[in-house]
């Protein structure tokens, strides 16, 4: 980040026709699996979308400068919010362009607190759960350490891991971390009462979390007794209403005793 005070600065990705996504996400599907050339038009359904989605994420995070460093999308953000500062000259990627962003954070970020490293990461940890979990995922990262590099940082609460970061943007559960989101009722599976030992089969489902969508990570469990983590393979309407197919594949499941 060119800025001087990076900390206090939130970058958020304006592209067609995926819309906003704040750089902590760009790693999520569909933007991290996104490899289309942009051609740089716009037609009027997608500056309608990004004028719309740019409103209703300025309601509800708040900024005290917004700066544009933007091409040919830069009328469409000058258009939905007109304090914004433009930085771009003529190309984004130009020398005189990058001196412009540059100077144009430093003067924004001046006055601006310094923000601990640690602490701005943990917020965007918090940002990631809350995205993939709904509220239900600030439960991994409330009180959590975070250990290792990015992509691959490892959650960690009272000496215990709850989840890994990974490349592919989103949060992977321990049985830990699967107990966190039962309790919270969450992208949770019912299964009849066995131990899973491989995938989770969709005629050994009882019921799902309704907005179990396939490639979540989900906490198999038996009447809040956690079994097992996997990923999603089905979505929760179907892991019930199906009677044959893989709806689970199962990443940690639960030792019991002998």
């Amino acid at each position: 980040m060119a800025s001087a005070n990076p900390t206090a600065v939130h970058e958020v990705i304006v592209t067609s026709p995926l819309g906003l996504i704040p750089r902590e996400l760009e790693r999520f599907y569909p933007a991290g699996a996104y490899d289309i050339p942009v051609t740089g038009d716009w037609s009027r359904d997608e500056a309608a979308m990004v004028t719309e989605d740019l409103r209703a994420f300025l309601a509800a995070n708040r900024y005290e400068t917004v700066v544009a460093h933007l091409a040919a999308e830069a009328p469409i953000v000058k258009a939905a919010v007109p304090d914004a500062i433009p930085t771009s000259k003529e190309r984004p990627t130009s020398d005189e362009s990058l001196a412009s962003l540059t100077q144009t954070l430093n003067h924004a970020t001046a006055s601006a607190p310094r923000v601990p490293k640690g602490r701005r990461f943990s917020e965007e940890m918090s940002n990631v759960a809350r995205f993939q979990f709904g509220e239900a995922g600030l439960g991994l990262v409330r009180g959590a350490s975070f250990r290792g590099r990015m992509p691959d940082v490892r959650l960690i609460r009272e000496g215990t891991q709850v989840a890994m970061h990974t490349g592919r943007g989103m949060l992977s559960l321990t049985l830990r971390g699967g107990a966190i989101l039962s309790q919270a009722d969450a992208y949770w599976v019912e299964i009849e009462d066995f131990l899973p030992k491989g995938n989770i089969f969709a005629v050994g489902v009882v019921d799902a979390a309704p907005e179990i969508r396939p490639g979540d990570e989900v906490v198999v469990r038996h009447q809040k007794d956690v079994r097992a983590v996997g990923t999603a393979r089905l979505s929760g309407r179907e892991m019930v209403d199906f009677r044959r197919g893989e709806a689970v594949h199962v990443r940690h499941v639960i030792e019991m005793p002998p």
